[in-house]
């Protein structure tokens, strides 16, 4: 199964940053660009259903010139200054194994368990400027509850160049009709550097409305949003419209 995607949306973000008896404000907004392509085989592994999958992904986020203002404690301040910044663009090369822990490999099965392990490899314009290549490993659980509608959580682990991340998350989908589904999705995500050793770890939740364009189900529209740190919108937030196809 080959899976060609592509993603359009707008980030805003609004900060307040205190220190030392600086204050500083300000806005910022961009565009964000995202498209890539998965390409992926099933087969058995151990007496297991497994998948095997090459994803390659590009996102660029365009920023719009942030627009600054600064007051000190003493009473001096400064505002209407403007700024540009430059393009944030970053690489994704994922090669994971996914196999079902479960022994059945009836299609019609209603809940499984996958481990999933596999390279992944980086490229951030904000971080570095070589791909740098590491490891990911996960387990995720999905069913169905007796209406109808879907659920999964699943645990997450990334490890490259030094940064280790972990991920864990819920998804629910409720299905409006055989052909469009309404996702949240919550989660609670730690980051922790070679340089830094403590977590950094937030929160946060999606929502998004997913629509199958044709009764064969090869082609797919989502619109999402989220905030862009955290729980609250009040900080930023991200909205996206992204298509997908299957050939």
């Amino acid at each position: 199964m080959d899976v060609w995607y592509l993603s359009f949306g707008r980030a805003w973000y609004d900060f307040d940053l205190t220190h030392n008896g600086l204050t500083v404000n300000g806005d910022l907004s961009g565009d964000r660009l995202i498209y890539g392509a998965s390409l992926a085989r099933d087969g058995v592994f151990l007496g297991r259903e497994s998948n095997l999958k090459l994803d390659v992904s590009r996102g660029v986020e365009h920023f719009d010139n942030i627009e600054l203002s600064a007051s000190l404690a003493a009473g001096d301040s400064v505002s209407g200054v403007n700024w540009g910044l430059s393009d944030n663009e970053i690489t994704r090369i994922s090669l994971p194994l996914t196999i079902n822990l479960e022994k059945s490999l009836n299609p019609d099965d209603l809940a499984r368990s996958d481990f999933m392990m596999g390279l992944l490899c980086e490229d951030s314009s904000t971080t570095s400027t070589d791909l740098e290549c590491g490891y990911q490993l996960g387990l995720s659980s999905l069913g169905k509850f007796n209406n109808g509608d879907d659920y999964r959580w699943g645990y997450d682990f990334e490890h490259v160049d030094d940064t280790k991340s972990h991920s864990v998350s819920l998804d629910m989908t409720h299905w409006l009709d055989s052909k469009t589904s309404l996702a949240i999705r919550s989660g609670l995500s730690a980051k922790q550097s070679a340089v830094d050793e403590a977590l950094d770890s937030q929160a946060s939740w999606s929502i998004g409305f997913n629509r199958w364009l044709d009764d064969s189900e090869s082609a797919r529209i989502t619109v999402d949003l989220s905030p862009v740190d955290g729980m609250s919108l009040g900080d930023g937030g991200r909205a996206n419209v992204s298509v997908s196809a299957v050939f």
